[in-house]
């Protein structure tokens, strides 16, 4: 079982033991796969019910943890409390009523690729520099039961709701114009990151609420 917010990962995990083993000591660290970018929450705009519930669905290789999932619902609902952009409720006291924001992550990652990578940089590190990678694919919704739904939003993925992310955790090399830190670090960005482009969307829907309706031309075409 792999650990986010609260451990490293059993891949980081596992690499290190291998390198401590042989002898070797490189800097090993994680970070936000820099392509997608980084989003801040100070950036998101203030769209949030003044009150929400916070759900997360976690899952590892396509299993559920229910550990992962509730680690991940405490940090996010900790970063959306402290960020003044709402106020969190306790879970034992949601509602029917309370209005959701629902994520559902889905976290992929190749088990055998990150035990051949520490294999390979406890046998032969010299200088050189191995990275293993951890894909997520976020989707994130607000259901709030007062209000009516936000009319259907088109992403850049082309679905509903879905950001995409990555971890790369690196053994060698440098971190040159990289925010390298430790892998729950890391996580904690991409969540971050995730949380801001999802408000930043959703600010974008409800500013225009009325979709438009391309009419086909079935005039006649000029002769």
């Amino acid at each position: 079982m792999r650990q986010t917010v609260r451990s490293a990962s059993t891949s980081v995990l596992f690499l290190i033991a291998v390198l401590l083993a042989s002898g070797c000591a490189p800097q090993i660290y994680s970070f936000a796969d820099p392509q997608f970018g980084r989003d801040r929450l100070f950036e998101a705009p203030n769209v949030l019910p003044p009150a929400i519930g916070v759900h997360v669905d976690y899952s590892v290789n396509g299993k559920l943890h229910d550990g992962e999932s509730q680690a991940t619902r405490d940090y996010v609902a900790n970063i959306l409390g402290t960020s003044r952009l709402t106020q969190i409720i306790q879970q034992e006291a949601e509602t029917p009523y309370t209005p959701m924001l629902v994520m559902v992550i889905s976290h992929t990652y190749d088990a055998a690729e990150a035990r051949n990578s520490g294999l390979a940089v406890g046998v032969t590190f010299g200088g050189t520099k191995r990275e293993i990678r951890d894909e997520f694919s976020i989707q994130v919704s607000l259901k709030d039961p007062k209000k009516p739904p936000v009319r259907e939003v088109l992403y850049d993925t082309g679905e509903l709701g879905v950001y995409r992310h990555a971890i790369v955790t690196r053994a060698g090399g440098d971190a040159q114009g990289l925010l390298p830190s430790d892998y729950p670090g890391a996580y904690k960005r991409v969540l971050e990151s995730v949380l801001t482009q999802f408000l930043k969307d959703l600010g974008t829907a409800e500013r225009d609420a009325n979709p438009i309706i391309f009419v086909p031309d079935t005039r006649p075409d000029e002769e």
